[in-house]
């Protein structure tokens, strides 16, 4: 009888590892937000979404127009929704620099650290200049994106073409030199 109560117990016990473990693994999303390929809507609702912080679940395709941005100042992990295949299917076009995170004055010392920044599977194309820039933050990873240009040469970060310092990130774009600094990062040369 001990022995069956024991074995009950262990089937109990990994009964309740296994449903915690699912319940950590579903990702909560503080917002949720859907693109409606429309600059001025897209980019205020991305805008909202952001200045709540936590975590936020994009889906479907935006339109950020020319020069479209959310600007970063609290803690934020931006999710894009992806496939089976972990491709994002979450759409941006456009925007210049899309997410940003600017310095909060000029004056030193600054007033603390940045904002925590994740961006992940999210699908940038023909964005102006990058689709993201973090002058100000404690802390950015950036993984799981697709970035697409129709021209990245006018892209500079140090002597190289491209810098890529994130994780497993696909850039697509004409040949050209790539200083790679993460990890598990694929370059597509489209000419």
């Amino acid at each position: 009888m001990k022995r069956y109560i024991t074995v009950l117990s262990i089937i109990g016990l990994f009964l309740s590892c296994a449903h915690l473990t699912s319940i950590e693994s579903t990702p909560s999303y503080d917002s949720i937000v859907t693109g409606q390929s429309d600059s001025e809507r897209d980019v205020k609702a991305v805008q909202e979404a952001v200045d709540k912080g936590g975590t936020v679940l994009l889906k479907g395709t935006f339109d950020f127009g020319p020069k479209g941005r959310a600007t970063i100042k609290k803690d934020v992990a931006v999710w894009g929704e992806s496939d089976s295949n972990d491709r994002p299917l979450t759409k941006i076009i456009g925007g210049f620099w899309a997410f940003h995170s600017p310095l909060p004055s000029t004056d030193l010392p600054l007033p603390g650290p940045g904002p925590k920044i994740r961006i992940k599977n999210i699908h940038f194309d023909g964005v102006t200049w990058s689709p993201m820039h973090f002058p100000y933050t404690s802390g950015a990873e950036i993984s799981g994106n697709t970035f697409a240009w129709n021209d990245i040469r006018g892209l500079k970060a140090s002597n190289a073409d491209f810098l890529c310092s994130g994780n497993q990130n696909t850039f697509i774009g004409p040949e050209c030199k790539v200083v790679d600094k993460g990890k598990d990062n694929k370059i597509l040369v489209m000419n």
